[in-house]
């Protein structure tokens, strides 16, 4: 202690408070961090639950847009095909021939000659 002559008490931090309130101080300041925790617990699981049913709903709109794509290219065709068959002849092609090809030709004859398919039918 012979070096501690010069220096006054006052500077020398003094522990106010007991260890019972120390510890006291520290409980209530744990509980208090808990409840905030399990505050924000609660918050990240709405959370998390709000992204899982966006991800849900997303999957579901992605499946009623493409579900009804995917059996309309596959099941249209043929059904286009059996419905424009008796209108084949009108279209001025033969009935192996493509409707696009036939429609494209009309268009760019722009006119079409009655008389001929009326002979045609008789």
């Amino acid at each position: 202690m012979a070096n501690l002559e010069g220096v006054s008490r006052r500077s020398i931090p003094t522990n106010t408070k007991s260890p019972s309130q120390e510890l006291a101080e520290l409980k209530k300041q744990i509980t208090a961090q808990e409840e905030l925790l399990n505050k924000i617990y609660k918050q990240t699981e709405k959370t998390r639950k709000y992204i899982l049913w966006g991800r849900v709903i997303g999957l579901i709109y992605l499946i009623l847009i493409i579900a009804p794509i995917l059996v309309a290219v596959v099941y249209l065709p043929p059904l286009i095909k059996n419905v424009l068959s008796p209108y084949q002849e009108l279209l001025g092609g033969n009935s192996n021939s493509n409707l696009l090809e036939q429609l494209t030709n009309t268009k760019e004859n722009k006119s079409v000659d009655i008389e001929d398919l009326l002979k045609a039918y008789r």
